[in-house]
């Protein structure tokens, strides 16, 4: 039987505190060590919806357990981290070379904490923060000129991440594929996958995309910045 939402929030709890424990280990400097803080509040915030309100992820959640919790926590980080720098990027200008290396550092050492570092994650993640900036920029467009559209390519990778994880079975040719992806025969998918191994191409499976694009992962960047400005005094 599927754990019940106060299971499943006590895992997501759990695993956060130990992950916040391990922030506290390794690191001395306050303000940063409540910034990496600040990106597990919002990927556990993330997680939780995904794992309760997205049906396909629901189902291969099944009872959950170590290995799905972290590599979870491990997708919902990323867009923290890619909300967090763009947000920092428009407070003050930050040369090109400064930008990317800052995120290659902050993207490291995350999934060093999550324990989950390879150099080919680190890869992808930098890919899917330039997807994340490209649909931002592209709804900004549409948002000056009146015109109507919502893109979903970052919010389908991301799930594409975690069913990788979960099923043992490749979606994505990551180390082939370009970014930013701007139509839907830009992915490269891995041979026998296809875009209804990701997303299911039922009106549930629309929801799902929509809701994390236009909700889940907004919202996640607001609570994380909430938490941030409550920890940072």
């Amino acid at each position: 039987m599927p754990l019940s939402e106060s299971q499943e929030s006590q895992i997501l709890k759990q695993t956060n505190n130990h992950l916040i424990k391990r922030v506290y280990q390794g690191m001395n400097d306050s303000y940063y060590r409540n910034i990496y803080c600040a990106w597990l509040g919002g990927a556990s915030f993330l997680a939780y919806h995904l794992i309760t309100k997205a049906e396909s992820i629901k189902k291969l959640w099944g009872k959950g357990d170590e290995q799905k919790v972290i590599s979870l926590y491990e997708v919902c980080v990323q867009p923290m981290i890619s909300i967090w720098f763009r947000h920092v990027e428009k407070q003050r200008e930050i040369f090109k070379e400064t930008k990317l290396q800052g995120k290659k550092n902050a993207i490291s050492n995350t999934l060093d904490l999550i324990g989950s570092y390879s150099e080919e994650q680190v890869r992808d993640f930098l890919n899917l923060d330039i997807q994340y900036n490209y649909e931002e920029d592209f709804a900004k467009k549409r948002e000056n000129t009146g015109e109507e559209g919502i893109s979903t390519w970052y919010a389908t990778l991301l799930i594409a991440k975690i069913k990788e994880a979960w099923m043992s079975k490749k979606l994505i040719l990551w180390d082939e594929q370009v970014f930013p992806i701007k139509q839907s025969s830009d992915y490269s998918f891995a041979k026998q996958a296809s875009l209804t191994d990701i997303i299911e191409p039922t009106n549930t499976g629309m929801n799902e995309i929509l809701s994390l694009t236009t909700l889940w992962i907004p919202d996640a960047g607001s609570t994380m910045f909430d938490y941030f400005n409550t920890i940072n005094g």
